[in-house]
């Protein structure tokens, strides 16, 4: 293409022209980049949600609330003709919107994008004042979402984080499709990845717009054409294209919908603003006058019964479409209409929103869904009204019962056993009768007769039966418990005993309840409660109370407290059902925790004052109401104790009056009718006859299997009875027990052997409450794990600790038949667990060697910083570690130039990093020979004949541990985690003490005999296998040595003095030469590793006869915790503190309303005193050679600023093996953010945490994952905690503005306020002066931290921090320069331009 030729400019000025706008166009784009990230960022996040096809609308519950309170208000109706709906389902639409009163709504909400219009109606309820409409949660709620677009679009409602489900809106098209329209439509151009402010598709005020200003239709356009026209359409080619000819190419009908909707539109220019917001009349109704809107409203606005819809919606909590009655043979493309639902809806975190979701329909041109709920449903419910307080329901006890399994035996094998009732339970029972004053003489007769037959029942089984007596007018009078069996006189006096004047129905259940609480020696399951009452009642409390309630009677105001306060409020005094008593009780408890005691007085007759405004009753809750509420609370409370809870309702003359009181005592009985019989019964009898249990088997697929092995007994009463088996069948009872007569039988069912494996109990008589039955059974673990060292499951003898397997059974239910006949529901019994080890098990005492280790932190500068220093190995540590080998006598030469191999790497090593090893050899026969500690560097031949001399007779491994142990012990300039004992034997020892010494055991051979060796072993306990539990085996020991102690010992290889010899016969009793040998070598063990020593078990294989001694090599990997350990893996424990995958994970120091640490930035990671490079990307810092990065590293950092306050952390990540002669060193620093102003010293100095002060620690903690050299992840270690100190110090006395604290480093910590950050004030302002505190009280010179090269960097989030203007220069600076190149690039534009 030829070029113009410019005019009046050389080609050299053009250039340069063009390279400075060139360079000035870099610069702004630079100053944009570096201030506008943020909002970069959220475009982009906008924009790519705008391919989002879904629609979230986000509404508030109060905004709602005013919405229908604002539209009862205005009091204009939704006109029945509204709406033009066509498809398949415009005839239930059409019953939807044109039923009762209907008002739009028009509340705030949030929209995610604009893929949907969202439009709001409520179905109200016809109240007297309008101007007051109280919601009572009846209301049918409906939103009303609105597709234009040509695809399928999904929705859902938000209010307060919860949702409906999403439902999917159907295209017109699909909807035209049912009636036999044309497939194409005009369709309003969509907008693709646009950036939208959030908004809400209704503005305030617009509740002012009714329904005769335009149609929903012209409304939902209209939003959208607003929206098109305020934003930037993004949009792919193929979508415009297709979008381009449905608006190119509209049909006939589409022209002349889009005409009417031209016309009815208003101004279109912000759809927010629109009069046409809240329509949803046809656009016929377009030119019609307001005047005759107004006149047709209030002509047309005739109350309608609630929609059938809404009935289904509220008898059912699933979420079905109104249209699921239809027949199912519709076709593929209507399927497409439907709303997603039920398990379709997305599963997220939100709580779901219950209500029918309608299928697509035609309105117009555009095509909408409804989701219709309750105000209820959404809690809009005017409390005073409706409450959304959920009534507990009652609970019914408990049947007593129990089961228990004994712990594995050797045979793998426990012994189970059920009980009914409860094994553990006393044969006593406690039983309260609360009777109303008004209890007729007949049911105090009936009561007495119960009690009659309970106490010849208690006679003739030994049991013990105590009667208590509340009778209740206003007050409750309690008596005191009494026998039954010795006090039915006082019993029948105080039942019969007669008061007047109140009812006070909570008082007496109150007293009642206390009287069982208190009696603490009875089983809860065993204690009767029984009420007895016509439930008319309108006082409450222990000392009576009632409410000062107004209400209007005749014409006048009244508040005195009595049983008309029901009809008073309610209308009625009518009976109420179970569903409607949970609902009033629950609209009471609202009420009454709305009002709380403030009208609350002493109950006294007459007129209470003040009182609720008597014009306002509904919205309090009365005496009658409070009484009630707190009858059933406390009744409640006493049932979920498990207390046998009864209520009665006694026939009355006022309960004729009042059939709301006795209705309430049913409601407490569930709807039973119960009889004294009935109680007695239960009291009585645990189950009755035709009860049975099954109990399946323990079981888990490729973990365990319980078989049953055997049934043992039946008992009654503690009597066993006779046993009779028929096969599978074993029925228990008298003497003569057989097929056709027995008292109970077992019924097996071997099924699979597996999960089937069940039987089934079942009673042929009644269970008496004080005869327990037990049935006594041993299954046995078929296929227990083999791992040596290994513990499995948690032994609980009654499974009420809740462990997670070895279940001996699966479950055992029992499907109780009550004493009235009737099946009760089934109940679950507990599940007993138990545990097993295999020989050569862990032991719990012998800690692990753990991390050398520490962390220091400098004293705060003047700019309240510390370098903080994290180091692994210890920092403090010389490079010298001690290792001691205790070897066997029999140790062989193979395992002997193992170790020797380890020494050579070892050596290697050291050299290298320059590092001292020392070694110690224990050689070990009767007793233990060194010759002390060689350097392994200088010294190594020696250290080879050590180890390669041979020796003889006898084995003493306590006195070769003692002698190692004591090696390390003594070398007190080696650090404890730098020291290692090595113990390799076979086990099979002896005898022990440093000198040798054995027991004088007496024992029967083919004569008695009392000599030491390894036979002693077979000779006490019938062979030569290990302990199936070595924890166990020494504990007992332990216990039989502290009663033994040194009595029957004596020196190893000499003759033992008679009078020492234990008793050949009682050999079993005594503790012989190998049990005290193997114990005090394990007492020893234990004792060096609790010294934090590493140590090491080796097991050898010892040759010949010795191995048949299995215990031994056992007894070893014992010691060993069942680990496998080899010299290779104790060299490079030697050589390695921790290694590749271990991580430190580090959070800065805080404490609410105290301190704050934030991490300031890292210094440098050394290793062996060298500095790694350092790369930054991010908050992730990478440390290695040469050029570190992500690719490339040994040592990562990743910051995290969580809330800058308790979750501030970092992880430290360690990336290769970390010597232990070259430690590795982390360094970083940390600045005090919110140091005290307050006269005062802060905090005391510990720089590596040894003191262990509390507060100001640097950090709150910082802990090791370890993972050692052998890839095992070991227990997490926490570094020491470091602590600073500052001073604070006032400077003149004059008050002054706010302090800035500047340090002046003048004390050594300390102080009136100890160790925590916290201080003393004086409360004045003067201006002053805050110091850090060192180590010594005399610096003079601030505490400044060695800042190494590279300078600091800090990390990306979180940094600067709130006031730290410094940081801010930079991108203003590079905000000006973006302005002045702007500037420049558009003046040499318009320059150009006018050229």
């Amino acid at each position: 293409m030829k070029k113009a030729k410019k005019k009046g400019k050389s080609y050299s000025q053009g250039w340069f022209e063009r390279q400075s706008r060139r360079f000035m166009s870099v610069l702004l784009c630079s100053s944009m980049l570096s201030t506008s990230v943020a909002n970069t960022a959220a475009f982009a996040a906008a924009t790519s949600e705008g391919g989002d096809e879904r629609q979230e609308f986000s509404l508030e519950k109060e905004d709602l609330r005013q919405a229908i309170r604002d539209a009862a208000k205005k009091g204009k109706t939704v006109k029945e003709d509204a709406f033009t709906f066509s498809g398949d389902e415009a005839e239930t639409y059409e019953g939807l919107f044109e039923e009762g009163n209907l008002y739009e709504l028009h509340p705030d909400f949030e929209k995610k994008n604009d893929r949907l219009t969202l439009k709001m109606y409520a179905r109200l309820e016809d109240e007297d004042d309008m101007d007051q409409y109280t919601i009572s949660g009846n209301e049918e709620i409906i939103f009303l979402m609105t597709n234009s677009s040509s695809k399928e679009r999904t929705g859902r409602i938000l209010v307060d984080g919860r949702a409906s489900a999403w439902m999917t809106v159907a295209p017109f098209g699909e909807v035209k499709k049912q009636v036999g329209l044309e497939t194409e439509e005009a369709v309003p151009v969509e907008i693709e990845n646009e950036v939208k402010e959030p908004e809400s598709a209704v503005p305030a005020g617009s509740e002012d717009i009714t329904e005769e200003d335009t149609a929903l239709e012209d409304d939902v356009k209209e939003q959208e054409n607003a929206s098109d026209a305020g934003n930037n359409q993004i949009k792919e080619e193929s979508e415009a294209a297709d979008d381009k000819k449905d608006l190119s190419e509209p049909d006939s009908e589409n022209e002349n919908e889009k005409a009417d909707m031209d016309a009815s539109e208003t101004d279109t220019s912000d759809a927010n603003t629109s009069d046409a917001d809240t329509s949803g009349a046809d656009t016929s109704d377009a030119d019609t006058s307001d005047s005759e809107n107004d006149s047709a409203q209030d002509e047309d606005s005739v109350q309608v019964s609630r929609s059938a819809h809404f009935s289904m919606f509220l008898t059912s909590a699933a979420m079905a479409s109104p249209s699921d009655a239809k027949e199912e043979n519709e076709n593929d493309e209507n399927e497409k209409n439907k709303a997603i639902v039920g398990d379709e809806a997305e599963e997220d975190n939100f709580e779901r929103i219950l209500g029918d979701s309608y299928e697509t329909v035609g309105i117009k041109n555009a095509s909408a869904a409804a989701f219709v709920t309750s105000a209820m449903e959404l809690g809009l419910t005017d409390v005073a009204v409706l409450s959304a307080v959920e009534v507990e329901e009652i609970p019914h006890w408990q049947i007593s019962k129990s089961k228990k399994a004994t712990n594995l035996d050797e045979n793998f094998e426990s012994q189970v056993t059920l009980s009914l009732p409860s094994a553990e339970e006393k044969l006593e029972n406690d039983i309260v009768f609360v009777l109303d004053k008004s209890t007729s003489v007949q049911l105090e007769n009936e009561a007495l007769e119960m009690l009659k037959e309970l106490q010849a029942q208690a006679k003739e089984n030994g049991a013990k039966v105590k009667v208590g007596v509340v009778i209740f007018n206003k007050e409750a009078h309690k008596s005191d418990f009494m026998d039954l069996e010795t006090q039915y006189d006082a019993i029948e006096a105080a039942i019969r005993e007669n008061i007047s004047s109140g009812t006070n129905l909570s008082a007496g259940i109150l007293a009642g309840k206390k009287m069982l609480d208190e009696d603490t020696q009875v089983a809860a399951g065993r204690k009767s409660l029984v009420l007895l009452s016509d439930g008319i009642t309108y006082i409450f409390g222990e000392k009576p109370t009632a409410v000062a309630w107004g209400f209007e009677n005749d014409g006048s105001e009244h508040s005195w407290a009595g049983p008309d306060h029901w009809s008073l409020k309610y209308g009625n005094n009518e009976a109420l059902s179970k569903n409607e008593w949970n609902e009033r009780l629950g609209t009471i408890k609202a009420q009454m925790d709305n009002q709380g005691d403030e009208f609350d007085h002493s109950y006294e007759q007459g007129e209470l004052k003040p009182c609720t405004p008597p014009d306002e009753g509904k919205k309090y809750a009365n005496s009658v109401d409070k009484a009630l509420y707190l009858s059933y609370e406390t009744y409640l409370e006493a049932a979920k104790e498990q207390y046998h809870c009864y209520a009665m309702p006694i026939g009355s003359s006022a309960g004729e009056s009042y059939p709301w009181g006795p209705s309430f005592v049913k409601y407490l009985a569930d709807g039973k009718t119960v009889s004294f019989e009935d109680i007695k019964n239960d009291i009585l009898y645990a189950v009755d006859r035709d009860s049975t249990v099954e109990d399946y088997m323990g079981w888990v697929k490729d973990d365990y299997n319980f078989d049953l092995k055997s049934i043992d007994r039946l008992t009654v009463g503690g009597r066993e009875l006779s046993k009779w088996e028929d096969g599978n069948t074993v029925y228990f009872g008298n003497e003569d027990v057989n097929v056709a007569q027995y008292r109970f039988k077992v019924e097996y069912d071997p099924s699979d052997k597996e999960g089937g494996e069940h039987f089934v109990w079942t009673m042929n008589e009644a269970v008496k409450n004080n005869e327990p039955v037990q049935l006594t059974y041993t299954v046995k673990l078929v296929n227990p794990k083999n791992n040596p060292g290994e513990s499995y499951g948690r032994y609980d003898e009654d499974g009420s600790e809740e462990y997670d397997g070895l279940y001996t059974n699966q479950k055992a239910v029992l499907h109780p038949v009550g004493s009235d006949q009737e099946k009760g529901k089934t109940e679950v019994f507990s599940k007993p667990t138990v545990s097993y080890t295999i020989p050569g098990g862990e032991l719990p005492t012998i800690p692990e060697g753990g991390t050398s280790k520490s962390k220091t932190a400098e004293q705060l500068d003047e700019n309240f910083k510390s370098q903080v220093a994290l180091s692994l190995p210890s920092a403090e540590e010389q490079l010298v570690s001690d290792v001691v080998l205790v070897l066997d006598k029999s140790t062989s030469m193979g395992l002997k130039e193992k170790a020797l191999e380890m020494l050579q790497n070892l050596k290697k090593e050291v050299q290298e990093k320059g590092a001292k090893v020392k070694v110690g050899v224990v050689l070990f026969n009767k007793e233990a020979h060194t010759d002390g500690f060689m350097d392994l560097e200088t010294q190594y031949e020696a250290i080879e004949a050590a180890i390669c001399r041979e020796i003889k007779s006898g084995t003493n491994l306590h006195a070769g541990i003692l002698a190692g142990k004591s090696m390390l012990d003594q070398d007190t300039g080696v650090a404890d985690e730098r020291k290692t004992l090595v113990v390799v034997s076979d086990g099979i020892t002896y005898m022990f003490n440093e000198n040798p010494t054995a027991v004088a055991w007496g024992f029967m051979a083919d004569s008695p005999k009392h000599f030491a060796g390894p036979d002693n072993w077979n000779s006490k306990y019938g062979n030569n296998q290990a302990p199936a539990d070595w924890n166990a085996w020494l504990t007992g020991i332990e216990a039989r040595l502290s009663e033994q102690k040194d009595t029957h010992d004596y020196p190893y290889g000499t003759e033992p003095d008679v009078s020492l010899i234990t008793p050949v016969e009682e050999a079993g009793k005594y503790v012989n030469s190998i049990d005290k040998a193997l114990y005090l070598s394990y007492e020893a063990y234990a004792q060096a590793a609790s010294e934090g020593y590493h140590c090491y078990a080796m097991p050898i294989t010892p040759l010949g006869t010795a191995s048949n001694y299995e215990w031994g090599m056992s007894f070893m990997r014992y010691l060993a915790n069942g680990k496998q350990v080899s010299f290779d893996s104790i060299k490079n424990d030697i050589l390695y503190a921790v290694d590749k995958g271990s991580v430190v994970k580090d959070y800065m120091g805080y404490v609410k309303e105290d301190y704050n640490f934030d991490f300031d930035h890292l210094d440098q990671l050394t290793v062996g005193g060298k500095a790694l490079s350092m790369y930054q990307e991010g908050n992730t810092w990478y440390f290695g050679d040469g050029e570190p990065g992500p690719q490339n590293y040994r040592f990562k950092v990743v910051y995290d600023a969580g809330n800058k306050a308790e979750t501030e952390m970092f992880t430290w990540y360690i990336e290769e093996p970390v010597s232990n002669f070259a430690p590795v060193q982390l360094t970083y620093t940390v600045k005090l953010i919110n140091p005290k102003t307050a006269d005062g010293t802060y905090g005391k100095y510990d720089r590596d945490g040894s003191q262990h002060y509390e507060g100001l620690y640097t950090n709150q903690e910082a802990v090791l994952y370890p993972v050692d050299s052998r890839g095992n992840e070991y227990r997490s270690e926490e570094f020491a905690k470091p602590t600073v100190s500052y001073v604070v110090e006032h400077g003149t006395p004059e008050p002054g503005p706010d302090p800035t604290p500047t340090p002046n480093p003048d004390n050594n910590g300390g102080g009136s306020h100890g160790g925590h950050g916290g201080g003393s004030s004086s409360g004045s302002k003067k201006s002053s002066t805050t110091t850090a505190s060192g180590p010594a009280a005399q610096p003079t010179e601030p505490v400044t931290p060695v800042v190494p090269e590279p300078q600091p960097v800090v990390p990306a989030e979180g940094l600067p921090k709130t006031g730290d203007t410094d940081q801010m220069d930079v991108p203003m600076a590079l905000l000006a320069i973006g302005m002045m190149a702007a500037a420049y690039v558009l003046m040499t534009g318009r320059k150009k331009t006018e050229e």
